[in-house]
C-alpha cells in the first residue's frame, strides 16, 4: 500500500516495553503522526484525557491493569467511546482476539510489530475499520467477560468498597461496577435496569424496638437481596434505609417482575425482636435505564440514587414503577 495520509491524527500507545514504544514512535512518526505514549494502564487513562488521541494502541499484559480492562475503562469514559482502540500484543491464546473486540477494542494486531505493514494497519483502523464478531460468539465471550469482570472486582473488594452493617457494596463498589457494566451495555446494545428498595419502616422499628434491632432487619434485607439476586448483577446500600440494584441485560418491564419477587421474598420473611413480631414494609421502585443517548454516566446514577428515583421524573428511566408490600403483626401481608 502507499504512504498514509495521516493528517497528524495523534496516537496514543499504552506499553510497558520501552523498546516496542520507541519502535512504534520511529514507525509512526515517520509517517507524520503525532506519537504519545504511557507505560501502564492508569497513565494511559491519564494520556487519553491530556492527548485526545484518535487512535489508541492498547498492550494486553499491561503491569497494573489488563489491557481488556483499561480498554473497557476507556470505552465508558462518555466523551471517549468513539476512539478506536486497537489491541497490541504477543499473546497468541485461542479467545484473545475475541476478548479484545468483546472489552472494546476495534482490531487486534499481533506483536513482533511488522515494519512493512503496522502503519498501514493503524491507518486502516483509523478510517473505520472494525472488527465483528458472530452474535452467538459475541454472547459467549461476553458472559466470560463479565464473569472474568466480577471475578476481579471480588477479589479486590475490601472495607473501602463494602458496606460495614449490611456486608453488601457501598457507594464506591457501585460506582466502580457501573463504569464497566455501562460500558458493555452501550457497546453490546443490552439493556439495564435500576432497582431501589427503601426499608419504610426503619424509622419506626428503630423507635420501637431500638437501633440494634433495626440493624438486623437491615442485614437481613442485605442477605435477601443478596441471596436472591444473579451473581453479576450489582448490590449496594446507598443510604441508611436504601439498597440498589443494576440489573444487566434486564429490560424495565422485566425489572418490575424482579421487584415483585424481591418484595415478595422481603415480605415473606420472619423478622423478630424475642418472640414478637416486627411488621416490616419495603417499597421497591425503579426502571429501565435510557442508555442510546449516552447521557447517564456511573456519576449521574449515583446522584440519582442519593436523590431518589422517582419513578415517571427521574431523567434516564423508562417504564418506571412502584411495588409495596408490607408483613403485618398478625402473620398476614398488606398492600
Amino acid at each position: 500500500m502507499g504512504e498514509a495520509q495521516s493528517g497528524k491524527n495523534r496516537i496514543l500507545y499504552i506499553e510497558d516495553s520501552f523498546e516496542n514504544r520507541i519502535l512504534a514512535r520511529r514507525i509512526l512518526e515517520s509517517r507524520g503522526y503525532q506519537f504519545f505514549e504511557a507505560g501502564n494502564a492508569r497513565e494511559g487513562l491519564k494520556a487519553v484525557a491530556a492527548f485526545n488521541p484518535d487512535l489508541i494502541l492498547m498492550d494486553i499484559n499491561l503491569p497494573d491493569l489488563s489491557g481488556f480492562e483499561a480498554a473497557t475503562r476507556i470505552k465508558g469514559m462518555g466523551r471517549y467511546h468513539h476512539v478506536p482502540i486497537v489491541a497490541v500484543t504477543a499473546r497468541v491464546l485461542k479467545g484473545d482476539r475475541e476478548r479484545a473486540v468483546i472489552s472494546g477494542c476495534e482490531g487486534y494486531i499481533p506483536k513482533p510489530i511488522d515494519v512493512d505493514t503496522f502503519a498501514d494497519t493503524v491507518q486502516k483502523y483509523l478510517g473505520g475499520a472494525v472488527e465483528q464478531l458472530a452474535p452467538e460468539e459475541e454472547r459467549n465471550y461476553l458472559r466470560q467477560y463479565t464473569q472474568h469482570l466480577i471475578e476481579r472486582l471480588e477479589r479486590q473488594i475490601d472495607l473501602t468498597l463494602t458496606d460495614e452493617l449490611t456486608g453488601v457494596g457501598n457507594l464506591r463498589y457501585a460506582a466502580l461496577r457501573l463504569d464497566e457494566e455501562l460500558s458493555l451495555c452501550r457497546r453490546c446494545g443490552m439493556p439495564a435496569s435500576l432497582l431501589f428498595c427503601d426499608v419504610d419502616s426503619l424509622k419506626r422499628v428503630n423507635a420501637e424496638y431500638g437501633y440494634d434491632v433495626g440493624n438486623a432487619v437491615l442485614k437481613k434485607i442485605g442477605r435477601i437481596l443478596s441471596t436472591n439476586r444473579r451473581r453479576f448483577d450489582i448490590l449496594a446500600r446507598i443510604q441508611k434505609d436504601e439498597f440498589f440494584l443494576f440489573l444487566f441485560n434486564v429490560d424495565g418491564l422485566t425489572a418490575r417482575k424482579a421487584a415483585e419477587r424481591f418484595a415478595g421474598q422481603i415480605r415473606d420473611a420472619a423478622f423478630a425482636s424475642g418472640t414478637r413480631q416486627i411488621p416490616i414494609s419495603v417499597s421497591v421502585r425503579g426502571g429501565g435505564l435510557e442508555l442510546r443517548d449516552g447521557t447517564l454516566t456511573p456519576r449521574s446514577i449515583i446522584e440519582m440514587c442519593k436523590a431518589g428515583a422517582i419513578p415517571g421524573k427521574s431523567p434516564g428511566l423508562l417504564d418506571t414503577f412502584v411495588v409495596a408490600s408490607e408483613r403485618c403483626p398478625d402473620g398476614g401481608t398488606g398492600g
